[in-house]
């Protein structure tokens, strides 16, 4: 029998701060609290409470961070795999480039010297939602969006020598060049020499100021923005024969990419290639990142309405609404196929790098995009479940009509048969029993494989579901009036690195990518550059176990609060400790801005 949301009385007894420190890597600072519930004689079941904060900077930047980088890689290595034939080139035994595969010709070393300086203001706007469900879960979430100002020099030069050390000349060298390029404009290079071109070029970020093709970074200023919307939950589930397992799960949006469909199958497929060592885009074309927007919502849980002290009660099983809406967005649309390359194309490397782009080609320059609007909306609540209860997170995710032209010009771009996949990860960071991730059909699905097609994955503990992500098989309303199917797929942990992390490996997305991050889209086969609205869910499994008095109930409280990058004051935030009455749930929301 289903397990129903139970009516008795929960009382906190305590909430103390026990420690504070700044989180450097992600600029927050974060508080550790130990909330411990009475539970004698109590079935805890479904009251909960909610604590939403609101922060952000109206002016000036949160923080600012200034980078200098030099680094350089003596005898550069690229990539060869002998047993392939159509290779001109291959690598001695002592990392020298041998360019015809002839051992009476010269080898040569070559050396890659970078230098580069930025300087980095960061503003953001974010809205962050604690939901507390004794005995077994913490929810926590942040939306908003992050908003970065880079100014950028940077000088990237190839040192050729001969293996004796001596220095290549430039009567050579332009031979050399020769032998690589088929056409060094457009950034093609000859069949057998894929992977050499870059390696012949010495370049400055004034090559790129200075030329109209690259005309979305000037003055060597680049500026975008991420859209966040990010959950963190801590929880136990009951596995049978195994007992109750704590888990802690993430997930979060990871960006907007368009895609041909070209097998019909109706998802985005990506691949990783061997011969390459790198993910292949196959039917992924663009990337979208976005510049601004005209208007940011953030949607406050029960409509803000918190009453004259700042709280309101609710019933337990009550549903949390939060999220965020950009209105009037414009970005760029960056290709992910460049050359004849075969390898996801790095974002950064359009700002970092001269990248050949021919301007009128939509598949090969970046291409200036608006799109009327971007909506994440959670909607989160607790269902009755078989042994467990069931946290259901849906977003509805609303993207607008769009309107693309061909790189910087007033050419319109054709969208049509361009498809459009929205991504997200999960992540399980821990838990005391090892989970594997599956498809719907029970297959273990590896994080850098070629994509995989199903309508839902989850992790599980032996048969036992831990977390269950519904991606596809949903409803979605295109262009405001036609239903269709959404399907879904994996894509390759390497593609989201080839895409976002740079060589020094900082990630111009707003999110941590590691081995163990499973990324999951869903796609939208008819696109044509209409308004698309969907809404996947999460759901996690809480156990209904009840814990004994003597024993805490351990939850991390990471509220994320942003710290001043040099002095000021940043933000102070007051915890406010809410006791629960049977089958309530007290709602605080704190608002403060940063001083300046």
């Amino acid at each position: 029998m289903p397990i129903g949301l139970g009516e008795t009385p929960i009382k906190i007894i305590s909430a103390s701060n026990t420690s504070q420190q700044v989180f450097y890597n992600e600029r927050f600072i974060r508080f550790t609290f130990t909330l411990m519930f009475n539970t004698t004689n109590s079935s805890l079941y479904g009251t909960y409470a909610v604590i939403p904060a609101y922060f952000n900077t109206t002016s000036g930047s949160v923080w600012n961070v200034d980078l200098m980088k030099h680094f350089e890689l003596n005898r550069f290595i690229v990539f060869n795999l002998p047993s392939f034939s159509w290779f001109n080139y291959s690598i001695d035994e002592n990392g020298a480039l041998d360019l015809d595969n002839n051992k009476d010709t010269p080898n040569y070393y070559v050396r890659m010297h970078v230098n580069a300086t930025s300087h980095t203001e960061v503003t953001y706007d974010f809205l962050v939602v604690i939901v507390g469900v004794p005995p077994g879960l913490l929810f926590l979430s942040y939306v908003g969006y992050v908003h970065f100002n880079q100014t950028v020099d940077w000088e990237r030069n190839y040192t050729w020598t001969y293996t004796n050390g001596t220095a290549v000349s430039d009567a050579e060298m332009s031979q050399i060049r020769d032998m690589i390029w088929e056409n060094e404009t457009m950034g093609m290079e000859k069949l057998g020499y894929a992977g050499l071109g870059p390696i012949t070029e010495n370049t400055t970020i004034d090559n790129l100021t200075g030329d109209p093709k690259y005309w979305w970074i000037t003055d060597k200023n680049f500026e975008w923005t991420w859209l966040v919307f990010r959950v963190k939950e801590v929880y136990a589930t009951d596995i049978t024969g195994l007992g109750v397992t704590w888990n802690t799960l993430m997930s979060e949006f990871a960006g907007i990419l368009l895609y041909t469909d070209v097998d019909g199958d109706g998802v985005l497929d990506m691949g990783v290639s061997p011969l390459l060592g790198a993910a292949d885009p196959e039917e992924a074309t663009h990337v979208f990142l976005i510049d601004s927007a005209q208007a940011v919502n953030l949607t406050l849980p029960f409509n803000g309405a918190y009453g004259e002290n700042g709280s309101v009660t609710v019933s337990g099983g009550e549903t949390v609404d939060f999220g965020v809406t950009l209105s009037n967005v414009s970005g760029v649309l960056f290709p992910l196929k460049v050359g004849n390359a075969k390898r996801v194309h790095n974002v950064w490397s359009f700002i970092r790098e001269v990248t050949p782009v021919d301007p009128e080609d939509f598949d090969k320059t970046p291409s200036k995009a608006n799109v009327t609007g971007i909506s994440l909306v959670g909607h989160f609540n607790l269902e009755a479940g078989d042994g467990n209860f069931k946290g259901v997170l849906k977003i509805d995710q609303r993207v607008g009509e769009w309107s693309v032209n061909v790189g910087n010009s007033t050419n319109p771009a054709d969208l049509t048969n361009r498809s459009l996949a929205i991504a997200y990860y999960g992540r399980r960071v821990q838990g005391n029993y090892t989970s594997t991730f599956v498809s719907e059909s029970g297959r273990p699905v590896d994080p850098d494989e070629n994509s995989t097609m199903s309508s839902t994955f989850s992790f599980k503990v032996g048969n036992a579901s831990i977390a269950d992500f519904q991606m596809g098989g949903s409803v979605y309303v295109w262009n405001g009036t036609e239903n269709y199917t959404a399907y879904s797929s994996t894509t390759p942990v390497s593609a989201f690195k080839g895409m976002y992390i740079g060589e020094a490996g900082d990630s111009i997305a707003n999110i941590t990518i590691t081995g163990e991050t499973y990324f999951m889209a869903t796609c939208f086969p008819k696109w044509n550059g209409k308004s698309i609205d969907n809404d996947p869910s999460y759901i996690s499994y809480i156990s209904t176990s009840v814990y004994e008095t003597q024993t805490p109930l351990t939850l991390l409280l990471l509220l994320l609060l942003t710290s001043s990058g040099k002095g000021g004051a940043g933000i102070i935030i007051m915890i406010v400790a809410v006791a629960a009455t049977a089958g309530t749930g007290a709602i605080t929301i704190i608002r403060r801005k940063r001083s300046k």
